[in-house]
């Protein structure tokens, strides 16, 4: 019954959704010059920035084993990490760390720049929502763009904006960005014929988490309803009081609405009748 109720109203999240090194270097070498003229004072802080260096270039060693990146490439991404840290509050480490897990989830060389702004971007808006900081954050967005027919022919830098930006919408109305991501995640397994678009399901996980039903019950529940019913279309098509091309073809175009106007048969129904129409 909570399936049926969450369904019934996820339309309305839908349509508010609608609606609405060289560069180190040259910074050490500044260190230097500053040393030069104030003295002995500035020693610490040249001392300091030469640690910095060394984290910064076993970071970096970090990100090559995940990329495969090596050389100038390599070089070249240490210098944009650099530069994209001037203008974000993200630390160089987090940068660092978006680098390594786009390694992890196949981000090929020449989309690494672009995914590492779009992903910090989401990190800043949204990574304290992630039990597991930027790590998990990036690693749970960066997965859908794969699992959802409507983004996984994007860019991957294009995929997490759009993902990143639906996420962020549906946080306004006091649900967990983590949470609809899990749910999301968890639907994403469908096989591709019943699977809803991305943003019809991050929409249905936020109704469910409104509603207090966590993302692992609520997913397993639409999960197996919309399986159950590929199996017994008759069934279902004569609950809905359709026929049973139309209702696969309405389970095959949009799931959600399909378990929404199932969910609408039971709608007067006392939980007898309820329980007895289920056992059939």
């Amino acid at each position: 019954p909570t399936i049926f109720t969450a369904v019934d109203k996820v339309s309305k999240v839908v349509d508010g959704m609608q609606k609405k090194t060289n560069g180190f270097q040259k910074s050490l070498n500044k260190a230097a010059s500053y040393a030069a003229v104030a003295g002995v004072a500035v020693l610490g802080f040249l001392g300091h920035a030469a640690n910095e260096a060394i984290k910064f270039e076993d970071r970096l060693a970090d990100v090559a084993k995940t990329t495969g990146l090596g050389g100038k490439a390599l070089e070249d991404y240490g210098d944009s990490i650099l530069k994209i840290s001037q203008s974000s509050r993200s630390s160089i480490s987090d940068l660092l760390e978006i680098g390594v897990v786009a390694g992890q989830l196949g981000i090929e060389a020449k989309n690494l720049e672009s995914f590492t702004v779009q992903a910090n971007k989401f990190a800043v808006a949204l990574g304290s929502d992630y039990s597991g900081g930027v790590n998990a954050a990036i690693n749970s967005v960066g997965k859908l763009n794969v699992l959802f027919k409507d983004t996984q022919n994007l860019d991957p830098a294009e995929s997490l904006s759009i993902a990143g930006s639906m996420i962020n919408e549906l946080t306004n109305i006091g649900v967990k960005a983590e949470n609809i991501n899990d749910f999301a995640l968890r639907v994403g397994r469908l096989p591709a014929v019943f699977k809803p678009s991305l943003q019809s399901t991050l929409a249905l996980g936020a109704t469910f988490e409104k509603l207090g039903v966590n993302s692992e019950i609520a997913s397993s529940g639409f999960n197996n309803l919309i399986l159950t019913a590929s199996k017994n279309m008759p069934a279902f098509a004569k609950q809905m009081g359709i026929g049973a091309k139309e209702a696969e073809n309405l389970l095959q175009q949009d799931p959600v609405k399909f378990a929404a106007r199932f969910s609408q048969t039971f709608k007067k129904m006392s939980p007898t009748q309820l329980a007895n129409t289920l056992a059939k």
